[in-house]
């Protein structure tokens, strides 16, 4: 029991992807260990990309540029070894994804979810790569209205731009959407600023969450009490 309710029924429900929607960053490692990656290596690559991007650019979270970089600092780059390597990576990427969902056995939730109002996802990734996980949790595209990404938008959240653009679609005012994220910094502070609620997840997420002034659930299953 959540206990928690809101101040007026939502139109459009959007939910953040990463430990949002599903534990992407376990599911992340483990594809880089399937992968056999020298993890030293991978994350000076990660932030070595990072630095010379700078900070909120929406490619910062390419691994194909993670992945190009790495096979140069390793002396093993060549076009078919870095394209090997992403598909390697997307298709463990996508069987964990998909097994992963049907462990967690949202299909009911979402289903029911569906029925009360609007679903999209907002996520901060570039496209290709939210869309493999998309394709592993609703390959018909069934629950969800839409999926923006920092990519096609150009700026990541927080930044304000990335949530209009969604509101824009949905033709919804931002006082009738509820926000559901693991970050207070990038889902749950703008979407407050903007009117929206907002309901804070901790499923996926190990950090502590003592003094956060959001409500937050443990589990998503608790949104069907919540919207019912």
């Amino acid at each position: 029991m959540s206990g928690i309710k809101l101040a007026r029924a939502p139109k459009l429900i959007l939910f953040d992807l990463d430990d949002t929607l599903i534990g992407s960053t376990e599911i992340y490692q483990k594809c880089y260990d399937d992968l056999k990656l020298d993890m030293k290596v991978l994350e000076a690559a990660r932030d070595r990309i990072k630095k010379n991007l700078g900070p909120g650019h929406v490619s910062a979270h390419q691994r194909f540029l993670y992945f190009k970089l790495y096979l140069e600092m390793k002396s093993e780059f060549s076009p078919l070894a870095l394209d090997e390597m992403i598909f390697k990576y997307e298709n463990l990427l996508s069987n964990y994804f998909q097994n992963e969902w049907l462990s967690l056995k949202r299909d009911s939730l979402f289903s029911e979810l569906k029925r009360i109002c609007k679903l999209a996802i907002v996520t901060n990734e570039n496209a290709r790569t939210q869309m493999v996980k998309l394709k592993a949790i609703d390959p018909k595209f069934h629950y969800f209205e839409f999926m923006v990404t920092s990519e096609e938008v150009g700026v990541e959240k927080p930044d304000l731009k990335i949530f209009k653009d969604c509101f824009e679609r949905a033709g919804i005012r931002a006082e009738d959407v509820l926000m559901i994220g693991d970050s207070p910094k990038n889902d749950l502070e703008p979407m407050e600023k903007m009117g929206a609620q907002v309901i804070g997840t901790s499923e996926f997420i190990k950090d502590s969450l003592a003094g956060s002034k959001y409500n937050w659930i443990k589990n998503l299953n608790e949104l069907a009490q919540i919207l019912n």
